[in-house]
C-alpha cells in the first residue's frame, strides 16, 4: 500500500488513483473502486470528491468482489500530481471512505494502490 487510506466501514473502497498517466494527464487519469463484498453495490448517488471541492457522480453497478477503473474527463476530478485527498461518498452524503497521497507517492504512469486484492 504506497498512500494513506481511511475507511468508515462499508464494502466499497477507492483501491488506487493514477494521478500521472504517461503524456497528457488530461482524459487519462483514472481512479479504481474495489467492492469488498459479498453483494453488488448500486452505484447511483455516490460520488467521488477531492479537496478542491471537484465532485463527480457515479452510476452503474459494481459485482461483489470486483474492481471498476473510472478513466477521469478533462476537469471533472483532476488528481493532482503534487497529492491531494480524495473522498467516496455514499448517497447520504456521508463520507465511507478517503485516501491521500503526496508529491512522492506519484510515479509518471504507475498507479498509487491503497487497497490491494483481497481487502488489505
Amino acid at each position: 500500500v504506497d498512500g494513506r487510506e481511511e475507511a468508515s466501514g462499508g464494502a466499497l473502497v477507492i483501491a488506487a488513483l493514477l494521478p500521472d498517466p504517461v503524456g497528457s494527464d488530461a482524459g487519462f487519469e483514472s481512479v479504481t473502486l474495489r467492492n469488498r463484498g459479498g453483494g453488488e453495490v448500486d452505484l447511483d448517488g455516490w460520488r467521488l470528491e477531492d479537496r478542491s471541492g471537484h465532485r463527480l457522480a457515479l452510476s452503474g453497478r459494481l459485482a461483489a468482489d470486483g474492481e471498476f477503473e473510472i478513466r477521469l474527463k478533462a476537469g471533472k476530478l483532476p488528481l493532482n500530481n503534487l497529492g491531494d485527498e480524495v473522498y467516496l461518498l455514499g448517497p447520504d452524503g456521508t463520507v465511507r471512505h478517503q485516501v491521500a497521497y503526496a508529491v512522492g507517492d506519484v510515479v509518471c504512469g504507475e498507479p498509487i494502490w491503497f487497497v490491494t486484492e483481497g481487502g488489505g
